[in-house]
């Protein structure tokens, strides 16, 4: 196992130089080993996502001698859950709403940090994926004016997988062009777009985007 996560980690980062991508690989390690994070650490590899606040505090608590991991949580993540990552996480990915905006900030404030927060895009309604209707996006961004303790980094999407890669492609590109026009009228310095999966990274990159969240392609399946 650990040359098969190495020889795909090569693997993957060949495609991406061959894309020219210069953007942030996010390796997802949900329900795999801590041993697979710290082969990823001896490899060179800083950035890793997790969907579970529990799994994240158990494998952050073993890892806590790596102090240059970029923790990345990618998961729907409940409001009385936020006091637990804010300060101790590089981004939160999946903000779905005006409430957990404010959570975050008031736990964010108490703590006098200042959280990076990717604010979730839905484009199919699907509560299971979670996310943010094109349509409400300018009003939440314009009501998170006020949150000084949160950094709105730029935008994140879930595309519906059933769909296909190609298919994927549509709505990625749907969000980069959500991206630009939410900064010409709201005039949030976005610049980040977290899309982009194992199935499917290629069809992002060329989309446009700037943080990829990759597992299976890397780990193997779960």
């Amino acid at each position: 196992m650990p040359d098969s996560i190495k020889e795909n980690l090569n693997s993957v980062a060949q495609k991406l130089k061959d894309l020219k991508f210069n953007g942030k690989l996010v390796v997802v390690t949900k329900k795999k080993p801590v041993s697979d994070i710290e082969l990823l650490y001896q490899l060179g590899h800083r950035d890793f996502g997790e969907n579970y606040v529990q799994e994240w505090q158990e494998k952050s608590e073993q890892l806590q001698v790596h102090q240059d991991i970029r923790w990345h949580f990618i998961g729907q993540l409940q409001s009385n859950k936020v006091k637990y990552l804010v300060g101790k996480v590089d981004f939160i990915h999946s903000v779905d709403s005006l409430k957990l905006l404010k959570e975050i900030n008031k736990r964010a404030e108490a703590q006098a940090v200042v959280q990076k927060v990717l604010i979730q895009v839905s484009f199919d309604a699907k509560e299971s994926r979670g996310g943010i209707s094109p349509v409400h996006l300018e009003e939440v961004l314009e009501e998170a004016r006020e949150l000084q303790s949160i950094d709105i980094k730029g935008l994140m999407c879930v595309p519906p997988i059933e769909d296909g890669a190609k298919a994927s492609q549509f709505y990625f590109e749907e969000l980069k062009k959500l991206l630009l026009d939410s900064q010409s009228k709201t005039n949030f310095d976005l610049t980040e777009l977290s899309m982009g999966m194992s199935g499917d990274y290629q069809e992002a990159v060329k989309a446009g985007a700037s943080i990829l969240r990759l597992g299976s392609v890397i780990l193997g399946k779960r």
